[in-house]
């Protein structure tokens, strides 16, 4: 199913891979399917809104190159923001946290955001 599109050749979308639904970008040869959509170290997830709204995210976060959406596919209130799913401690969009391991080596709770 595709959500939205941009003027730079992408197309986003969502596809269900056995029970899970995914999160994609589709340009002219090549398909980028987004690793942050997923459930801990599961491809993915269950809830097709959601995956829908962080498709979304992750194609307008300025920061992810995809070149945002100019033409939209779904309703107003499937539309997400990269700041609805950033990540408090990286900054990433769609990171649920996991990169935390990483900023514990390096400093105290206290100095995390």
């Amino acid at each position: 199913m595709i959500v939205a599109e941009n003027r730079h050749g992408y197309q986003f979308g969502i596809g269900l891979v056995g029970d899970r639904w995914i999160g994609f970008a589709r340009g002219a040869e090549m398909l980028f399917v987004f690793p942050a959509i997923a459930d801990d170290f599961q491809l993915g997830l269950l809830d097709k809104q959601r995956v829908i709204k962080l498709t979304v995210a992750i194609a307008c976060d300025p920061d992810g190159g995809y070149g945002g959406i100019d033409q939209w596919f779904v309703t107003y209130d499937l539309r997400g923001h990269p700041d609805d799913f950033r990540c408090p401690y990286c900054a990433r969009v769609g990171c649920q946290g996991e990169c935390r391991d990483d900023f514990d080596y390096h400093f105290d709770d206290e100095e995390l955001p």
